[in-house]
């Protein structure tokens, strides 16, 4: 039996992603009864840089909170890869930041690579649905090898990446590694 329990608190936070000329815009907000804060990240594909950042908060505790704003500019120039969450706590967060609007960057970070997802299968187009699944997956983790390693279906220890790595480089693999570099002026990575 569930023991009654009465809600209390309650924050939301939502992520918007826009493919853009350069790469991604993300636009990341939360908002809770005292706060309602937002960032705003620009990204270059397919190097996942921070190339700019800007940020808003509308409603906050206390008006010290935005004296953090320009601590987020120290994000620009950052690569989302493995270790970002160290780097930018190092680097907009603790006493010359806010804690609330390094999260909700980071929270921009994670889901910038569904972005580049999306900017990867459009680039894709029909050579995806010729592949097998194997053939999709080691080019994606060709051209997004940062992604390794990032969770437990992308461990280098799973079935599906030792599947995908052993699956050989066919004619379609090619193909679509070449017309990302192709998108990318000759940069898959």
């Amino acid at each position: 039996m569930t023991p009654k329990r009465t809600s209390v608190y309650n924050r939301k936070k939502d992520v918007n992603i826009y493919i853009t000329d350069f790469g991604l815009t993300v636009v990341a907000v939360m908002e809770d009864r005292a706060h309602n804060m937002e960032v705003e990240l620009d990204i270059e594909l397919p190097t996942m840089v921070i190339s700019d950042i800007r940020g808003r908060m509308p409603r906050i505790p206390r008006e010290e909170c935005r004296e953090a704003l320009p601590a987020l500019q120290r994000a620009a120039g950052l690569e989302i890869k493995r270790g970002l969450s160290v780097k930018m706590e190092e680097t907009i967060g603790g006493k010359i930041g806010c804690s609330h609007m390094t999260n909700l960057v980071m929270e921009a970070c994670y889901c910038s690579f569904q972005g580049h997802y999306m900017k990867l299968r459009e680039i894709a187009g029909d050579i995806l649905d010729e592949m097998s699944d194997p053939e999709r997956m080691k080019a994606f983790v060709s051209i997004m090898p940062r992604m390794l390693d990032s969770c437990i279906v992308y461990s280098e220890a799973s079935s599906l990446i030792k599947e995908a790595k052993s699956s050989p480089e066919t004619e379609n693999f090619n193909r679509l590694i070449s017309r990302i570099a192709g998108a990318y002026g000759g940069k898959a990575k």
